[in-house]
């Protein structure tokens, strides 16, 4: 690979923690929005307004990325995905909880005409309820969106040198969340850097699919086609200094 394109596909590799804040931004934006979808799991939603990362600009993971304390914000992140897993497996024992009860009162009935009566759905939630409240979490842990935390472990990992590690917590990331558009990019850059044409076609192809189900309305829309600007002429070798 020539020197000047290898030096540029790094500069574009390393823009960390500016396009760290802006995605942080657009999230709580994005949030403000969206806050009836707050329980649900990013990789189960498909709306357009959720499309960027989740992240509050003040737990403790981001606050330490931002002062550059990356080992300590690789531990606070994880420490977050951790806490989102919690929070999905007991949204998922919320879920069959109220589901079981409903079958129970049906049998206990006997399937009568009437249905399910509401006490029983209602005494369900309001138990999974408290049980949730009881294991709220600190507040330096912000435990949503999964896929978003392990992204930002990478970013964290890609700050310390450790790109092969932040490879596999991409790959990871966008497993969990097929909207981290950054990540994507982020693979697409990395795989070039290692002459790998056709891994970084099939992560630029991704992205435009994300921008196709933009539709002209999501905040990442710029972002993404700018990274597909660049990829596009990287994958066509006409990155230069």
């Amino acid at each position: 690979m020539p020197a000047q394109i290898y030096m540029s596909l790094c500069l574009g590799l390393g823009l960390a923690i500016g396009s760290v804040n802006a995605l942080a931004q657009e999230q709580e934006q994005a949030n403000e929005q969206n806050s009836s979808n707050a329980d649900v799991p990013a990789s189960q939603r498909d709306d357009v307004e959720q499309i960027e990362v989740q992240g509050r600009a003040g737990d403790a993971a981001l606050q330490a990325f931002q002062m550059g304390n990356f080992e300590l914000a690789e531990i606070q992140f994880n420490k977050n995905a951790e806490c989102a897993l919690r929070a999905e497996r007991n949204l998922r024992a919320f879920t069959d909880d109220a589901r079981n009860a409903q079958l129970n009162q049906s049998l206990a009935n006997g399937f009568s005409s009437s249905g399910p009566t509401t006490d029983a759905i209602g005494s369900s939630s309001m138990n999974s309820g408290s049980n949730l409240q009881t294991k709220a979490p600190l507040r330096e842990l912000t435990c949503t969106d999964r896929g978003y935390q392990i992204y930002m472990v990478g970013m964290s990992q890609l700050q310390m040198g450790r790109a092969e590690e932040a490879e596999e917590s991409f790959e990871r990331a966008i497993r969990l969340n097929k909207h981290l558009h950054d990540a994507m990019y982020r693979l697409a850059l990395m795989k070039l850097l290692r002459e790998d044409t056709e891994g970084a076609t099939e992560h630029y192809e991704d992205m435009q699919a994300l921008l196709k189900r933009c539709n002209n309305i999501c905040d990442a829309q710029a972002n993404i086609q700018a990274g597909l600007d660049f990829l596009e002429k990287a994958l066509a070798g006409k990155v230069r200094k």
